[in-house]
């Protein structure tokens, strides 16, 4: 027999897993727990029992508004038995989520369900004495069942707790061996750390790794409700040579003399100090990471507070003006106290500035990090209005705002343009990459029968030449799901049509440069299997492009909208905040 450890997990990890105890029923709803505020959803939603000897959970409807296991409504009252990895919507098609069983507890992690073994750092260091077999034994044994506590079964038992034994020695024995680093403990983890006492200081300083993301807690940090978040490079410090970029590690100075006094006097007032940062040289291999951790334990030597720092160490899903960091901090890393977001705040100099908002000051090269309060919804300053008390200067937000998309407009324009026509034709789709084109002619024209040609498909454009003209001989019609920028490239269908006497028509994406580059964040940040698109490649686009006409041989052209579909409430949330800085 095997013990295990069960969780509930959000599929679209928008809180961390909540534990479910081995026969002890659960109560799912709308909490602090599971961050849902949604009405619909009761407080008291369902109710998971699992068995973590059996892997499975039972799962009973509590609420009026019927939650779903895959596709299957439950009523109140109505009870089903699941097992490992079945998705369970607490609302139709809303909110999914998912039992795990987890069988990495057996050595020196916590388990609610068993009891096996517990995840502080001292069991790690001593072997277990027959009085906590005794215990361990004890629990075991009351939660197995009259019918299954057979010989095998306390065999079984026995065998585990031997095991358990060996392994936690051989950990013993494995930090006795690990090298000491100077001053600070490093840690790699797959998940999130585990949590201290409730707003207990550190007593050392540790550095952990997850994906790129690098978080490093200084000796004495401690949790808070109320979060003063700053970025680092010229908002806390800039170069001591007086370049832009530092030309070595130790190129840096503090910004300005008030910055101490002012850290030390939020961290006495019983504000967390967090460092939020973005640092991409590290991904492209010209800042090293050795040499980054010390660069920042120097500056937090230097301001003598303690001080938590987040680093996105390149591209996806942690770096600003993206969440990743902030969710990171509130959902796994503030040891569960919830952060009071009127009294928190977040300053940073990348916010958009035009130039001369200071006499002979640049403009700002980005508006990263006014975006990325803007997402959080903390309330920003730049470095000079929070240290100096200067006034606000003016700035500028990038041209596309995704806040203010429609999801209600007219897909075509002129609103009176028909989707398909009941003859054969071809439609010629027009727009950069990024831009929607094929998301609109799978959903829209597919199921209508139009033959796809798309050259990321066929690889060559005579291949798609070649498809068009096939499909048209079996009397299909066809959409061609290429960018299309130029007459040159739109000619080789128009003359496919003409030939054979079928009209075109030409669909052109209203979506506009900027939008795209946003549509592509959202990708990289969402799809792991996608293929990012650079900036290159759109901005080629833009120098081709010719607005097509009528004269070229159209029958008409008509004008494709981006009227944005969303799976659920989590997926539009985070698909309608800023996700690019410029």
């Amino acid at each position: 027999m095997s013990f295990y450890e069960c969780f509930l997990e959000c599929v679209n990890m928008t809180h961390k897993p909540v534990p479910l105890p081995h026969r002890v029923p659960t109560v799912i709803g709308r909490s602090p727990q599971t961050l849902i505020q949604e009405k619909k959803v009761s407080r008291q939603q369902v109710e998971i029992t699992a068995d973590c000897i059996k892997c499975t959970a039972l799962i009973k409807q509590l609420g009026s508004n019927f939650c779903y296991v895959d596709e299957t409504p439950l009523v109140k009252g109505q009870t089903v038995t699941v097992k490992q990895n079945k998705v369970i919507y607490l609302l139709k098609g809303e909110y999914p989520h998912r039992i795990t069983f987890n069988i990495k507890n057996e050595v020196g992690s916590s388990s609610d369900a068993i009891g096996l073994v517990n995840a502080n750092s001292e069991s790690k260091k001593r072997s277990r004495g027959d009085d906590d077999d005794d215990k361990v034994r004890k629990r075991m044994r009351n939660d197995i069942s009259d019918d299954d506590d057979d010989d095998d079964e306390v065999q079984a038992i026995e065998e585990k707790l031997k095991k358990m034994r060996e392994s936690v020695q051989l950990e013993s024995l494995k930090d006795v061996s690990k090298p000491e680093l100077a001053h600070t403990e490093v840690k790699s983890v797959s998940g999130e750390r585990v949590p201290n006492e409730r707003g207990k200081p550190l007593d050392k300083a540790e550095w952990i790794e997850k994906d790129t993301l690098m978080v490093h807690h200084s000796k004495n940090l401690s949790s808070s409700a109320k979060i003063a978040a700053f970025d680092i490079d010229g908002t806390i410090i800039c170069t001591q040579s007086g370049k832009v970029f530092p030309t070595h590690s130790g190129d840096w100075r503090i910004l300005y003399p008030e910055i101490p006094r002012t850290l030390k006097n939020l961290h006495s007032d019983g504000f967390k100090i967090v460092f939020i940062t973005n640092q991409m040289g590290i991904q492209r291999g010209k800042v090293k990471i050795p040499e980054y951790r010390q660069k920042i334990e120097s500056i937090i030597s230097k301001l003598g507070v303690p001080v938590h720092v987040l680093v996105s160490k390149g591209a996806g899903p942690y770096r600003k003006p993206g969440l990743g960091m902030w969710n990171y901090l509130l959902d796994y890393d503030n040891d569960g106290i919830k952060v009071d977001m009127k009294k928190s705040l977040y300053v940073g100099d990348a916010a958009g500035r035009l130039k001369d908002w200071e006499p002979g000051r640049k403009k700002d090269f980005s508006c990263s990090d006014r975006l990325f309060a803007i997402n959080a919804q903390l309330t920003f300053y730049t470095p000079e209005e929070y240290f100096l008390k200067k006034h606000p200067a003016k700035y500028n937000l990038p041209e596309f705002d995704p806040r203010q998309l429609d999801p209600q407009m007219s897909l075509l324009c002129p609103s009176s343009a028909k989707l398909t026509l009941d003859r054969q034709e071809i439609i010629i789709m027009v727009g950069s990459p990024a831009s929607g084109k094929s998301h609109f002619v799978r959903h829209n024209l597919v199921p209508k029968c139009y033959v796809h040609v798309n050259r990321d498909i066929h690889k060559t454009w005579q291949k798609c030449v070649e498809l068009c003209k096939s499909s048209l001989d079996q009397g299909k019609s066809v959409v061609i799901d290429n960018t299309n920028p130029d007459v040159e490239s739109r000619k080789r269908y128009l003359d496919v049509g003409k030939n054979k006497k079928i009209p075109c028509r030409c669909f052109v994406m209203t979506t506009t440069m900027a939008h795209a580059k946003h549509n592509e964040r959202f990708r990289e940040m969402t799809d792991k299997s996608h293929k990012p698109i650079n900036d290159m490649i759109l901005n080629s686009y833009k120098s081709k492009f010719i607005e097509p006409d009528v004269a070229e041989g159209f029958a008409e052209i008509v004008r494709v909208n981006f009227v944005p579909k969303f799976k659920n409430k989590v997926e539009k949330e985070a698909y309608c905040r800023y996700l690019i800085d410029k």
